[in-house]
């Protein structure tokens, strides 16, 4: 039963399968690089989540890294992307595992602010709404500056470990908009897959990873926008073909009725106007199928200076 519980998977991974994020970069043609970078920054979500829910840094075995790993591939084969991809990109669990050597001896949030104090850079520049770029990069240079710290508290530490520690301890304390929040995932999170160039320092390889953060932001916002612009079509479709069907039922009963009767038609809008929007005070009789309505209308005003 311990041994159970201890390889179970503490993160929710459901959010793989909600939040939009762009999964062609994980279908043929695949682009490796490209779709593990994108599958760190998902996965490192519900790391953050984590965080923020047990105030701890990673996961406590291989086993239950292991199994989240196995879940997360799940969650991925849901989305047609294959499968195999997840070893592809992470193939020692370790690596999302909890090590004393890897950041200051770093374990939870409390270590973590008696190593670097209660208030940090991160928490002032990386607390708002980070889809706008300018904010975005002063956040970057305060996780980097961040990291710099962290190595010269334990200079054996490893630096990509410890920027991982600062995009973690971003996205899920520092952020208050929540791990899946778009600033989060663009821009926090984006950071996770290039820490390899950001903790050599220079300023090229700043200005390309800059760049390929706000890749990821825009691929990000490009998927919520086509999203909703799919709902707003529907909808306009949806309308277009109720309108349709209106006035088919409206020209039949025009040539089946109206040209025998003598009667005007008026659409629901000039009904609407003429009567003041079915105003109370336009009410003159109530029945038993509804209520009866007074209203003025060009037309009525047409026939009267015709007869006078």
């Amino acid at each position: 039963m311990a041994s159970a519980a201890s390889s179970s998977c503490p993160m929710d991974l459901t959010y793989v399968e909600t939040i939009p994020w762009n999964t062609s970069v994980c279908k043929d043609p695949i682009d490796k690089d490209s779709c593990c970078t994108t599958l760190l920054s998902i996965f490192a979500i519900g790391l953050a989540e984590l965080l923020k829910d047990t105030s701890t840094f990673y996961l406590p075995h291989e086993d239950t890294s292991s199994t989240c790993l196995s879940e997360f591939k799940l969650r991925l084969e849901a989305l047609s992307i294959q499968p195999n991809m997840v070893y592809l990109c992470f193939p020692d669990p370790t690596r999302f595992v909890f090590n004393s050597s890897g950041c200051a001896g770093i374990r939870t949030v409390q270590d973590w602010k008696q190593k670097v104090g209660m208030v940090t850079p991160v928490d002032k520049t990386c607390n708002g709404d980070l889809k706008d770029n300018t904010r975005c990069s002063i956040c970057f240079d305060a996780a980097t500056k961040l990291t710099s710290q962290l190595k010269s508290i334990d200079p054996n530490a490893n630096a990509t470990k410890c920027f991982h520690y600062v995009v973690l301890y971003a996205a899920g304390v520092a952020n208050p908009f929540g791990t899946t929040d778009l600033s989060t995932t663009g821009c926090i999170l984006g950071l996770l897959g290039l820490s390899s160039a950001v903790t050599k320092g220079s300023s090229s390889n700043r200005g390309k990873v800059m760049k390929l953060v706000f890749t990821l932001l825009g691929a990000v916002i490009g998927v919520v926008l086509a999203s909703v612009l799919m709902v707003v079509y529907r909808k306009w479709d949806e309308r277009r073909k109720q309108n349709a069907h209106h006035r088919e039922i409206e020209n039949n009963v025009r040539a089946s009725v109206l040209p025998n009767t003598g009667a005007k038609w008026f659409h629901i809008s000039e009904l609407e106007h003429g009567t003041s929007k079915f105003s109370e005070s336009n009410v003159i009789g109530r029945g038993g199928d509804g209520l009866c309505t007074k209203g003025l209308f060009r037309m009525a005003l047409w026939l009267q200076l015709r007869n006078f």
